[in-house]
């Protein structure tokens, strides 16, 4: 409660003391809860109607989650056709899904046969009468007239019915420890072999590193927002559509207080950020600055969301039970009896059959979190041991005076 209205409160307390009134909490917290829920239902027709009004979007009934909100404003507004890539779920080496064990096992076979096999790990998988088949190879026969061609199909054996099952430790599991003696040699283990973005390598290269190998590249067509055209960039028409709405819903800056500062304030800002803001839309509206820090904010986690979630379902057939039961492309994790009609199944599908989803891409995910520990590192770098502590948007540091200040206007979004 703020000073100011505890104030106001103990008043009307003080008062109705004195005239003896008889509070009813029950018909008090009914009525409390009666306007809490209109407080809400309002506070959600306003969210609903900026998202509509603005960019032609429903959360509540398109969305379930704020950051899928975002993406669906991106998609329906900004994102044009063929523009981001959906990423296979074997990545781009693999054309067909496949399992990692039948892979190992394809991958034995080829050492015990003595030959190359055709499967998914090579390109493709071999397809019969349109049909895929995990392995397949031909022989060249003794006689000249015959050759044999030979397919396999990799079954998993599922271990059901075990008996001797137990809390102890797996058999063959190792133990592990780090001496002094080793730790630097495991460090060359552990920090070596990693996914790094090229800007990120480019700035560790900068600052003496060396790299002993590489594995594989992936290389994308790049585009970048230019300030003097206002073309380019994957994502600049976003985020400038709502950094403007932010920056006018935040109202002026306490230093504009007549005309002429108010128009160095719009001329740096559109020097700064390259974005040209309104004079008639600045007032500051808090609610309408929240919506757009938000889609500023919240959009970015969904391109980096895992594929494979796991999902309860409430089942209330046995067909649909004996269905989840016998599929090859679930996993069950769970099952919950609820009572005699109803069942909660948890599952989630097995590796070969995921799908690739049309919402992420863990190539920009990685892109934009390695933008922003460069920025941040910037101010490291800058401020040396001054820093006291960081977060991934903050950094607090000693200062020592008016000149060793880092100042920034426009750099916190």
């Amino acid at each position: 409660v703020k000073p100011e209205e505890n104030v106001r409160f103990m008043v009307w307390h003080e008062e109705m003391s004195r005239l003896n009134f008889d509070f009813n909490f029950k018909q008090e917290i009914i009525k409390y809860c009666r306007n809490d829920v209109d407080i809400l239902r309002r506070a959600c027709m306003a969210f609903r109607k900026i998202f509509l009004g603005r960019r032609d979007v429903c959360p509540f009934v398109e969305c379930t989650t704020i950051a899928s909100t975002c993406m669906k404003v991106f998609r329906k507004n900004f994102l044009h056709e063929e523009e981001i890539g959906i990423i296979p779920p074997g990545e781009y080496r693999y054309k067909d899904n496949h399992s990692h064990e039948v892979l190992q096992w394809l991958m034995w076979m080829e050492r015990e046969l003595g030959h190359p096999i055709i499967h998914a790990g090579r390109g493709r998988e071999y397809r019969i009468a349109g049909t895929p088949v995990d392995e397949y190879y031909e022989v060249e026969s003794d006689e000249a007239t015959l050759d044999r061609s030979n397919v396999y199909r990799w079954y998993k054996m599922f271990s059901e019915g075990r008996e001797d099952v137990n809390d102890e430790e797996r058999a063959g599991r190792p133990s592990t420890s780090t001496t002094d003696e080793n730790i630097d040699e495991v460090k060359k283990i552990v920090l070596a072999n990693r996914a790094w973005v090229s800007c990120e390598l480019r700035k560790a290269l900068e600052k003496g590193y060396l790299v002993t190998n590489v594995s594989e590249i992936w290389q994308f067509r790049v585009t970048r927002f230019d300030p003097r055209t206002r073309q380019g960039g994957l994502f600049a028409e976003y985020i400038n559509s709502f950094l403007k709405l932010k920056q006018e819903a935040s109202g002026w800056p306490s230093e504009c207080l007549d005309d002429e500062s108010k128009e160095r304030y719009l001329r740096e800002y559109e020097k700064t950020e390259g974005i040209v803001l309104d004079k008639n839309n600045i007032a500051r509206n808090p609610g309408l600055r929240s919506v757009a820090k938000l889609c500023l904010n919240s959009f970015w986690g969904k391109f980096g969301q895992r594929t494979n979630l796991p999902n309860t379902e409430i089942v209330k057939k046995y067909d649909r039970l004996a269905a989840l039961l016998t599929s090859s492309e679930h996993e069950i994790t769970n099952i919950l009896p609820v009572n005699d009609e109803i069942i909660y199944v948890s599952w989630r599908l097995r590796e070969e059959t995921v799908a690739p989803s049309v919402q992420t891409n863990p190539v920009i995910a990685a892109w934009t979190t390695a933008q922003a520990r460069l920025i941040l590192y910037k101010y490291l770098e800058k401020l040396g041991s001054r820093v006291l502590y960081c977060d991934t948007d903050s950094c607090i540091y000693v200062n020592i005076g008016e000149q060793s200040r880092v100042r920034e206007i426009f750099w916190a979004i």
